[in-house]
């Protein structure tokens, strides 16, 4: 008795595309994210503005002027094709800096230590872990019991809300005990 042949694959389904930050500044990284449904292997290909940009699920990409910018992202298996669309404003850099850490602020702590060195090493070991993920590893001083403290902090967010969602969506490389902190 002969099998009947097997069915073909069936084509990716685009589930999400993202770009964060949106906006973003020129001249600053926006990481732009895609999540398929179906069959693999998929091959991912982005264009911005009609341009073939970068391939992959998850690439970075820079804008080098300011505007509204149409991101797309054509995914490929040998059951099809699907192909999604978003729109990326990219805004003028300002002359003024942002202080290094602004009143209201959030970010998510991994590590608070009194010894500076530590800090460091320890900075050093998430932007290690993070490296391909669009957020920042710094230290922040700051006071406890009245004696000075190295936090080590993740990412800068406007709301508690907010850094919460990022502990979760980066907790393979973060610690079990990392929390939302308010940079003060």
């Amino acid at each position: 008795m002969r099998r009947p042949p097997p069915s073909p694959p069936e084509a990716p389904w685009v589930v999400s595309l993202t770009a964060r930050p949106n906006p973003v500044r020129v001249g600053e990284p926006v990481q732009l994210r895609t999540a398929v449904e179906g069959e693999k292997p998929f091959t991912y290909q982005w264009t911005v503005d009609g341009t073939t940009a970068t391939r992959g699920p998850a690439p970075t990409y820079t804008f080098e002027r300011p505007g509204r910018h149409t991101v797309q992202v054509r995914v490929s298996n040998d059951g099809g094709t699907q192909t999604r669309s978003m729109t990326v404003q990219a805004e003028r850099r300002t002359a003024k800096r942002p202080s290094p850490q602004p009143a209201g602020l959030w970010a998510v702590g991994v590590a608070s230590m009194r010894n500076p060195s530590g800090a460091k090493r320890m900075a050093r070991r998430y932007r290690n872990r993070l490296a391909d993920a669009p957020v920042s590893v710094r230290i922040v001083e700051h006071m406890l019991d009245q004696e000075r403290h190295f936090r080590v902090v993740v990412g800068r967010y406007e709301t508690q809300a907010a850094a919460q969602q990022a502990r979760e969506t980066y907790r393979r490389a973060l610690p079990p005990e990392a929390w939302a902190v308010r940079l003060e």
